[in-house]
């Protein structure tokens, strides 16, 4: 179940992925960050730490636009003291989903090898 923190982090996931990909003001986009945040600056930290974290395991597979939402939480007010911890956590997150797919080496033997 979601709690009111995870909702939170997700509002402010996807207001941001839409900003850093708009050609708006950057002013209206933080003051929007802001206004969703309502004062949770750990909140801010671990929507940029996540997303900078995930792009840092795999940037040959992402175009960037996770540094320009982390820009944005952080002028914002993400508390700087959380980022690290938080980009920790996207980094593993990105590095699993970089891993194996489930059934994959089932698939390659009953296909020769092959990927179809």
């Amino acid at each position: 179940m979601a709690t009111r923190d995870n909702l939170t982090v997700a509002a402010l996931h996807g207001t941001a992925w839409r900003r850093a990909t708009e050609r708006g003001s950057v002013h209206a986009a933080v003051a929007e960050l802001r206004a969703i945040a309502d004062g949770r600056a750990d909140l801010l930290a671990q929507t940029a730490g996540t997303s900078v974290g995930t792009w840092v395991a795999s940037p040959a597979t992402h175009i960037g636009t996770e540094l320009l939402l982390a820009g944005l939480c952080i002028y914002a007010g993400a508390d700087l003291n959380q980022l690290e911890e938080h980009l920790r956590v996207g980094f593993e997150r990105g590095r699993r989903s970089l891993g194996p797919v489930y059934g994959m080496d089932l698939w390659r033997r009953a296909h020769g090898g092959q990927i179809v």
